[in-house]
């Protein structure tokens, strides 16, 4: 059983034992009279799940996180940001730490004790199927694949608004993108739909490239112009052709970096204001032509 808050986060998950085989769930077998194997609660920091407690509210496991692939706290939806896993809890300390390691696309390939030994070593396809796995903590760990929480029982990854299913390689759902329930949940973000035939589809089959932040679209390189240090606000929507809509928002550009820094940074206002308001109005041609507008910003100021 999964339960949500309104921002669309799971915040509780309970397992339950399953009906004796051959004894399908229904009338003569219902949900409330199974067993109870575990329940988890989750707390959040904004998007990202920064601790485990069970249904006393007692924690379980603390994950510290820094920066993720965007250089920022989340929007590249916490992928390659988990830095250590804390357990063992007893009066407000806690006994255990283990660190992450990342690889390039995010994904936890390895975790070290205190002692800088082998906690889990994780291998996987380019799909996110667990090729193999070693360490006294490599099924305990449940952040993987793309730094992603794993529902053990299932095998998929949570993604905060789909589950990922590494088997079939695709979504178990489809985008929410063109759903007015969805929309209004994200406190009515403009979002906008490109026709994409396949609605399913994860990371448009190219795993080894892209990266998806929560199940809405995927991460690409960005324009190709962009000073190293900026900082990025991702706007989380659908992009076209080949800069997927990164709107970038400059701080700390100084004139030592660029004589021209302030114009650099009134035109990338301006595509940042054209922007929303093509998305505003559903008009993805004209958004993906902010987006060109960005790395043309760059190119003539930078």
């Amino acid at each position: 059983v999964f339960i949500y808050d309104g921002l669309g986060r799971l915040r509780i998950r309970r397992e339950y034992q399953g009906p004796p085989t051959g004894r399908p769930f229904g009338p003569t077998v219902p949900t409330t009279s199974l067993p109870l194997v575990s329940e988890t609660r989750y707390i959040y920091d904004g998007l990202r799940v920064i601790q485990e407690r069970d249904s006393n509210n007692v924690p379980l496991v603390s994950y510290t996180r820094g920066v993720d692939l965007s250089g920022t706290l989340e929007s590249a939806g916490g992928i390659g940001g988990l830095l250590a896993r804390s357990s063992g809890y007893s009066s407000g300390n806690w006994t255990n730490h283990n660190y992450y390691h990342p690889d390039g696309n995010g994904n936890i390939t390895y975790l070290v004790n205190s002692s800088q030994g082998l906690a889990a070593s994780y291998r996987y396809d380019p799909f996110g199927n667990t090729i193999s796995s070693s360490g006294t903590l490599a099924a305990a760990n449940v952040y993987r694949f793309s730094s992603k929480e794993i529902h053990i029982n299932s095998g998929m990854y949570y993604y905060l608004y789909r589950f990922y299913d590494p088997t079939l390689q695709r979504w178990i759902n489809r985008d929410p993108v063109d759903e007015p329930g969805f929309n209004l949940a994200r406190r009515n973000r403009a979002t906008i739909s490109l026709g994409e035939p396949n609605m399913y589809l994860f990371v448009s089959n190219d795993p080894v490239s892209n990266s998806d932040l929560f199940g809405l679209r995927l991460i690409d390189p960005g324009p190709p112009h962009l000073p190293s240090g900026t900082y990025f606000d991702i706007v989380i929507a659908p992009g076209g052709g080949s800069y997927s809509c990164f709107i970038c928002v400059v701080f700390g550009i100084s004139k030592s970096k660029t004589p021209n820094a302030a114009s650099l940074k009134f035109c990338l206002g301006v595509a940042k204001a054209r922007y929303r308001s093509m998305a505003a109005a559903g008009n993805a041609a004209g958004a993906d032509a902010a987006c060109q507008l960005i790395d043309d910003c760059y190119k003539k100021w930078y």
